[in-house]
């Protein structure tokens, strides 16, 4: 249904033709859920009214960037159902996270000026669920910022002058190589550092968690080994190295394995696994360095 959308022929959104279509709007309804072309996904009714003056308050709520923005993937929560005085429906609008808005009318989708001033106009209309979850994800923003700025700073810092967000692996192996020859010394500071992440290593992770990950993976394994049995490694470098060893496979077959560790190497990345308070990582640690792995 995106993809019969993103095909519809229209012009690029304006402030200009919303204005038009607003003007010519004497009922409103808000529905819960999203929209596609001119289908409703759900007929569960929010908020309806015919007052002029509503209406009207919409019209400075619902501001637009002049141009075409691109097609958000979901079907957007909630729609608008606009319609005139007869109650012949106009459009239907999707509003995007409280980013942006959608209408058969226009070819891609519109971005908000204040999409949080939207949020806010439905929910003095009693419509309380879009502006809790527009904070809720604005939050989680934040605090994925605030996690990339903390985790970024704890790289080498011979690749702190190179771009991290987009990452030339190249340049960051060269840079490493100049700073650190030693294979094993190199390995070291790569698993600290893999280690320090904080989302889950098996799904949904943050991408550039990733990043020594692959930067791990082009240093020889004996160095890796040898990196991983030194005596006194610290929580971060012993995560890094669970993380490495528990979800690399060494090879492209369905049944690759993880590297054949030494017994003490073995041993001490999963006593770490299992001193986890996460099960995931416990039964990831078993399914990797367990009796059944042998």
């Amino acid at each position: 249904m995106v993809f019969e959308f993103m095909h519809t022929v229209g012009v690029a959104p304006s402030q200009q033709s919303l204005d038009v279509l607003l003007s010519k709007t004497r009922q409103l309804r808000v529905f819960g859920g999203g929209s596609v072309v001119d289908r409703l996904l759900r007929d569960e009714l929010l908020y309806q009214t015919d007052e002029g003056r509503v209406i009207s308050t919409l019209r400075e709520a619902m501001r637009v960037v002049d141009g075409n923005f691109g097609h958000c993937m979901c079907y957007g929560d909630p729609t608008l159902e606009l319609s005139d005085a007869l109650g012949a429906r106009l459009a239907l609008i999707s509003i995007h996270h409280g980013f942006s808005i959608r209408w058969r009318g226009w070819e891609t989708d519109a971005k908000l000026v204040d999409g949080r001033g939207l949020m806010e106009w439905l929910a003095t209309q009693g419509v309380t669920g879009p502006l809790a979850q527009y904070k809720e994800e604005q939050q989680r923003e934040e605090a994925e910022r605030q996690e990339w700025i903390r985790w970024s700073k704890l790289a080498p810092s011979c690749l702190q002058p190179l771009e991290l967000r987009n990452p030339d692996l190249d340049a960051m192996r060269d840079a490493l190589e100049a700073h650190y020859p030693g294979g094993p010394q190199r390995a070291l500071v790569l698993l600290e550092w893999y280690g320090s992440g904080t989302s889950p290593w098996w799904r949904m992770c943050f991408a550039y968690e990733e990043i020594p990950g692959d930067l791990l993976k082009t240093i020889a394994p004996k160095d890796l080994i040898a990196a991983a049995a030194t005596a006194t490694l610290s929580d971060s470098q012993l995560e890094g190295a669970a993380r490495l060893f528990a979800t690399w496979r060494y090879g492209s077959s369905p049944r690759s394995r993880p590297l054949q560790l030494p017994g003490l190497v073995k041993f001490r990345v999963l006593e770490h696994m299992l001193r986890s308070t996460d099960p995931d990582k416990q039964a990831c640690a078993r399914r990797a360095f367990g009796p059944a792995s042998e």
